[in-house]
């Protein structure tokens, strides 16, 4: 009751701008050679990537990747619903985004929504090139980065 309906939506988007900025910067991070062997090579190690690839993890990258949801609890107030669909379209995404084939619409995917939303097409390349597309819901922190690389050759 603390908060209008109109923050519902406003909530969850919130989160997953949060996420996803977190999600980046520890996901380069997991990149450098040290870090890469250490913590994410269990990831890569799918190839081709499938959908169990996405909760493939060593147990530092799974601890780095499950604070950031908590810590937002107690950073931005939000109704435990929305933070179930937060967690809904968290886990959708890693397990579509996997898959290695896509399963959004090609007229959306090469779409301008296309060309701010993570697919499985864009997430396909970082698993064929690994220096790019490190986001997990949105494009916009390659694209101010210079780490977008577009779709798959394959798409």
């Amino acid at each position: 009751d603390a908060y209008p309906l109109w923050y519902l939506p406003v909530a969850v988007l919130l989160y997953l701008l949060a996420h996803d900025t977190w999600f980046y910067w520890t996901h380069r991070l997991m990149h450098r050679p040290k870090w890469f062997r250490k913590m994410h090579a269990v990831h890569h190690a799918s190839r081709p990537p499938t959908a169990w690839a996405a909760m493939s993890f060593h147990p530092w990258e799974a601890i780095t990747g499950a604070v950031a949801i908590p810590a937002l609890v107690f950073l931005i107030p939000i109704h435990v619903a929305m933070l179930g669909t937060v967690l809904l379209i968290m886990t959708v995404m890693g397990v579509t985004n996997h898959m290695g084939w896509e399963m959004f619409p090609r007229r959306l995917v090469h779409s301008k929504l296309g060309e701010w939303v993570i697919t499985a097409s864009h997430h396909q390349r970082h698993h064929e090139e690994y220096r790019c597309n490190y986001g997990l819901y949105f494009r916009f922190w390659d694209r101010a980065c210079g780490t977008d690389r577009g779709l798959s050759p394959n798409a």
